[in-house]
């Protein structure tokens, strides 16, 4: 079973509890769980994290855009 993120999860993550510098472990695991097919997320998401121009951002196009785990709205 794979976990299904909205841009809000993510956001909040960064913002309140797991920022990249304070917890790199959070992403780390992000990154693997991410690439294992176990973490997915709609290009919606996608195309909003982008537009932050940030951390975040970078993060996005790095790990997302790089995987095939971003699922097309019907």
């Amino acid at each position: 079973m794979a976990w299904l993120l909205d841009t809000n999860v993510l956001v909040n993550a960064k913002r309140d509890y797991y920022g990249f510098e304070f917890c790199p472990g959070f992403w780390d695991w992000l990154d693997i769980a991410w690439a294992d097919g176990r973490v997915a997320s709609v290009e919606a998401v996608y195309d909003e994290l982008v537009d932050y121009g940030d951390q975040l951002s970078d993060w996005a196009v790095i790990t997302v855009r790089s995987s095939s785990r971003r699922v097309q709205p019907r």
